[in-house]
């Protein structure tokens, strides 16, 4: 799995739970999130499936 950073994998952020595939994969971009419609707060917390960047990692093309 890519990783975002230059941190250990021990110490990599956690992926948001609604990326349909990991950051970085082939074919793969941004997408809004569709629990929170791209705000990233839901009842004025965090979305829990985006972590709150109103965005998930999705798959674009017919890998």
């Amino acid at each position: 799995m890519s990783q975002p950073n230059d941190l250990p994998n021990d110490q990599q952020p956690p992926e948001p739970k609604g990326d349909e595939v990991p950051v970085g994969s082939p074919q793969s971009a941004p997408g809004i999130c569709p629990e929170c419609g791209g705000s990233g707060r839901i009842a004025e917390r965090p979305c829990p499936t985006c972590g709150g960047s109103g965005t998930i990692n999705v798959l674009v093309g017919d890998a």
